[in-house]
C-alpha cells in the first residue's frame, strides 16, 4: 500500500504560506520597527536637522555611518532578544494544547517537514525584513549622495546574524515545555543562569571569605550568557581624522564572536529537530515534555532559589539580628536558609511537573539530595575548601596591579613596575597573615563607644585588582589602627602608608581617571591650568563659594614640574592614614588641560596637594597664582572659619556691607569680596584683599 506520508518533502508550501497569513501581525510588527530602525532613521539623519549643523559631506557620512553600524549591533541585539522569542512562541504555539497537537501530527507529514517548514518561516520573515530595509536604506543613502555598501552589509550581518541565534535558541527552549508562559520563561533563564549562578558563588563567598571581592566574570560564563558576550564584544570602531574634523574608516569588531554564535544557532536548530522528534505529543500542557530534562528542572529551580533567595533571606536575618556577627554560627545560618530556600524551589518545580499539591511524599529522596548539594556548596566555599582566601598570586602570572589605598581621603593607580608590585604582594600577604587581628580590632571599636573613631582610631582599606592576562583576581581589605602605629615601620599600617607614598604609585595615580594616557603625554601636550580657590565663606556653617584663577601653558609647566618634584620626593599621600588627614588636604586643587589626538583641549586632570608639597606652594606663590586674596586653605581651614566666623587670610571688615551697597560704595558679589555676618550681633560686613588687585585679576 502506498504511504500518504510524504517522506522527502523537506518544506510544506501549504504550511508556509499559512503561517505567513496566520501570523502576519508579528510579522508586520517586526517590520515596521526594521524600517522606523534604519531607513528612516537615516533619512532623519541624512536630511533632517542633523545635516544643517555639519560642516561638511564627511562629517555627514560620519553621522550616517555610525548611527547605521550601531543600529545594526546594540539595537539589532535587543531586537533578536525579544523577536527571537516571539518567533519561536508563535510558529510552535500548536506545541502546547492537545488538540492544536494532535491535529498537526495527524497530517501526512513527518516532523522533519513540520519543524523545518516553520523554523523556515521565521528565518524568511527576518531575512525579508532586513534585505527590505537594506535595500530601502540603500535608496535613501543614495538619494543623499552617501551610499556605502559596505557599511550596509556589516549592519545585515549583525542585525541577521543576532536574530538567526536567538531565534534558534529560543526554538530550541520552546522544544523542552508543553505550556506557553514556560516557554519564555526558560529562554529567560537559560540565557541567563551561568551568569546568575556565578554571581551567585562570588557572593556568597564574599560574606565569609576574608578580603574576597570575586574574581570578574570568568570566559566561560560570558560565553555562557550570549547577550552579555555580544554586547561586550560586538561593538563599532572609527578614527578620528584631524583634517576632515570627523571620524573615518568605520567598521565592527567581534564578528568572530558573531559568527561563533551563528554556528551556535544553527546547532541549537539540528538540536531542537532531535528533541522534537523525541517529544511525545501527549506532553502538550506539561510544564517540562522532555523525560530525562524533568530532573534537570527539578535540582536546577532548587538551586537557584538556595543560591538567590536563600541568600536573600540570611542577609534579610543577619542585618535584623546577627549584624557584626562573624563565624561559624554566621555559615550555619547562611546553609539553613539556602537549604529552606533550596526545597521551596524544589518542591514547587515538583509541583509543577506533577501538577498536583501532594509531592512531600514522592519527592524526599529528590529533597534530600538538593539539600546535600546545597549544604556541600556552602561549607566548600564558606570554610574555603580551595583555598581561595588565602591566594596571593605569583608575580609572573601579572600582567598589571590595580590598587587603591584610603581611609579620609585616597590613591588610585594601575602599576606594571615589577618591584612596587612585589611590594604589594608582600603587603597583601600580611593582610592575610593579620586577619585575625583586624578582625578582633573591628569588633572592639564597632562596640566600644568610649573610643569614637577620629579620635584614638580610625579604619582604612586596601584594594588590590590584579590582572591575569586575562583573568582577574579582586582582593579589599579593611585597616582598622591606632594613630600611634603610624610611627611604626613594621606596622600594616605605615607599610600601607609607605606605598600611598610610593613616586610611582603617587605618578600612575594622577592619571587614574583616563585609560592609556601617562604623565609623559600630560607633559607632552599639556595646554594650560588653573587653581581653584576660595572666595566667599559664610558663617555658622553655612558653606562657601569658589572660584578659579586660570595660567597659561608656560606658567602650567612649572606648577607640574614642582608638582612632580614633590611626589618623587615621596611628599605625596602622606595624609591619607593621619589624624584628621583630609583636613590637611588644602581646597584649593590644581588643574592642568591637555590636548587631545584633535589638537583641541579635552581631556582634564585635576590633583589634590597639601602643604608638604613645599616645592608646589613655592612655585603658586612666585609665580602669583596663590595670593593674599587667592590664598592657599586646606579643608580644615575653610571649615573652622565657617563655624567660628573667622576671617579669610588678607581680608579686613572695611564697613557696613548694606550701607556700602545703598550708597553706591561696592557692587554686590565683586570678585574676591567677602561678605561676613556676625554671629552675635547680625551685622554685615564687608571685607576686601588687602592687596591692591590687577585689573586683569579683578576681570578674572
Amino acid at each position: 500500500m502506498q504511504s500518504k506520508t510524504s517522506c522527502f518533502k523537506c518544506l510544506n508550501g501549504t504550511l508556509l504560506r499559512k503561517n505567513l497569513t496566520r501570523f502576519w501581525p508579528l510579522w508586520v510588527l517586526y517590520a515596521a520597527i526594521w524600517t522606523l530602525a534604519a531607513p528612516v532613521y537615516q533619512f532623519l539623519t541624512l536630511f533632517g536637522v542633523t545635516a544643517r549643523y555639519v560642516d561638511s559631506a564627511a562629517q555627514l557620512a560620519d553621522r550616517s555611518a555610525a548611527a547605521l553600524l550601531e543600529t545594526g549591533t546594540e539595537f539589532g541585539l535587543w531586537m533578536a532578544v525579544l523577536f527571537g522569542c516571539l518567533f519561536a512562541m508563535a510558529l510552535y504555539s500548536y506545541l502546547y494544547t492537545a488538540r492544536s497537537v494532535g491535529m498537526m501530527h495527524s497530517f501526512p507529514l513527518r516532523r522533519e517537514c513540520l519543524f523545518l517548514t516553520n523554523f523556515l518561516t521565521g528565518c524568511v520573515v527576518f531575512l525579508t525584513t532586513l534585505v527590505v530595509s537594506a535595500l530601502l536604506t540603500a535608496a535613501v543613502q543614495a538619494a543623499a549622495g552617501m551610499l556605502d555598501w559596505r557599511n550596509l552589509g556589516l549592519w545585515f550581518l549583525c542585525a541577521a546574524g543576532q536574530m538567526l541565534f536567538f531565534y534558534a535558541f529560543a526554538v530550541f527552549c520552546a522544544m523542552f515545555t508543553g505550556q506557553m508562559l514556560a516557554a519564555p520563561a526558560f529562554y529567560v533563564a537559560w540565557n541567563a543562569v551561568a551568569y546568575v549562578l556565578d554571581a551567585s558563588v562570588q557572593s556568597f563567598a564574599g560574606l565569609f571569605l576574608y578580603g574576597y571581592e570575586g574574581g570578574g566574570t570568568p570566559g566561560w560564563v560570558q560565553w555562557l550568557t550570549p547577550i552579555y558576550q555580544l554586547e561586550s564584544r560586538l561593538r563599532t570602531t572609527s578614527e578620528w581624522n584631524e583634517a576632515l574634523r570627523c571620524r573615518v574608516n568605520h567598521d565592527v569588531e567581534g564578528l568572530g564572536t558573531l559568527g561563533i554564535y551563528a554556528l551556535a544557532g544553527v546547532a541549537f536548530a539540528v538540536g531542537a529537530l532531535v528533541v522534537y522528534k523525541l517529544r511525545r505529543s501527549e506532553t502538550a500542557g506539561d510544564t517540562v515534555s522532555i523525560r530525562w530534562a524533568r530532573q534537570l528542572f527539578r535540582f536546577g529551580v532548587g538551586l537557584c532559589a538556595a543560591m538567590t533567595f536563600g541568600q536573600w533571606l540570611y542577609q534579610l536575618i543577619w542585618d535584623q539580628f546577627f549584624y557584626a556577627d562573624t563565624g561559624l554560627h554566621v555559615l550555619t545560618l547562611a546553609i539553613l536558609c539556602m537549604v529552606a530556600l533550596g526545597l521551596v524551589g524544589f518542591y514547587g518545580a515538583e509541583m509543577l511537573l506533577c501538577k498536583s499539591f501532594r509531592v512531600f511524599r514522592s519527592g524526599w529522596k529528590g529533597a534530600v539530595l538538593t539539600a546535600a548539594i546545597v549544604v556541600a556548596l556552602g561549607v566548600g566555599v564558606g570554610l574555603d575548601v580551595t583555598g581561595v582566601e588565602t591566594r596571593v598570586p605569583e608575580i609572573g602570572e601579572i600582567k598589571e596591579l590595580s590598587v587603591r589605598i584610603g581611609c579620609s581621603n585616597s590613591v588610585s593607580a594601575t602599576v606594571t613596575d615589577r618591584e612596587t608590585i612585589q611590594k604589594f604582594l608582600d603587603l597583601h600577604q600580611a593582610l592575610i597573615d593579620g586577619k585575625d587581628e583586624e578582625l578582633r580590632r573591628k569588633d572592639y571599636y564597632r562596640f566600644n563607644d568610649a573610643e569614637p573613631a577620629g579620635e584614638t582610631h580610625d579604619s582604612g582599606w586596601v584594594d588590590l585588582t590584579y590582572d591575569l592576562d586575562g583573568n582577574t583576581l579582586r582582593r579589599s581589605y579593611s585597616l582598622t589602627y591606632v594613630y600611634e602605629e603610624l610611627e611604626k615601620p613594621d606596622s600594616l599600617v605605615s607599610r600601607a602608608a609607605a606605598l600611598a607614598s610610593d613616586p610611582t604609585v603617587q605618578r600612575a595615580g594622577l592619571m587614574s581617571d583616563w585609560d592609556d594616557v601617562t604623565v609623559q603625554d600630560l607633559e607632552e601636550h599639556l595646554s594650560s591650568g588653573q587653581m581653584d580657590y576660595v572666595q566667599r565663606i559664610y558663617s555658622n556653617g553655612e558653606g562657601w563659594e569658589g572660584s578659579t584663577y586660570p595660567f597659561e601653558e608656560s606658567v602650567a609647566r612649572e606648577v607640574l614640574a614642582a608638582l612632580l618634584r614633590d611626589i618623587d620626593a615621596g611628599r605625596g599621600g602622606r595624609t591619607i592614614f593621619r589624624k584628621a588627614g583630609w583636613n590637611q588636604v588644602y581646597q584649593n586643587d590644581l588643574l592642568f588641560r591637555y590636548r587631545g589626538e584633535d589638537n583641541e583641549e579635552r581631556f582634564s586632570v585635576q590633583i589634590s596637594f597639601t602643604p608638604e608639597y613645599t616645592e608646589t606652594v613655592a612655585a603658586l606663590k612666585r609665580l602669583g597664582i596663590a595670593t593674599e586674596s587667592r590664598p592657599l586653605l586646606t579643608q580644615g581651614e575653610v571649615h573652622e572659619i565657617s563655624e567660628t566666623g573667622g576671617q579669610l587670610p588678607g581680608l579686613e571688615a572695611t564697613e557696613n556691607y548694606s550701607a556700602a551697597a545703598e550708597a553706591g560704595r561696592v557692587p554686590p558679589d565683586v570678585s574676591g569680596t567677602v561678605v561676613y555676618e556676625n554671629p552675635d550681633t547680625g551685622e554685615q560686613v564687608l571685607m576686601v584683599p588687602t592687596e591692591e588687585r590687577t585689573p586683569q585679576e579683578a576681570n578674572t
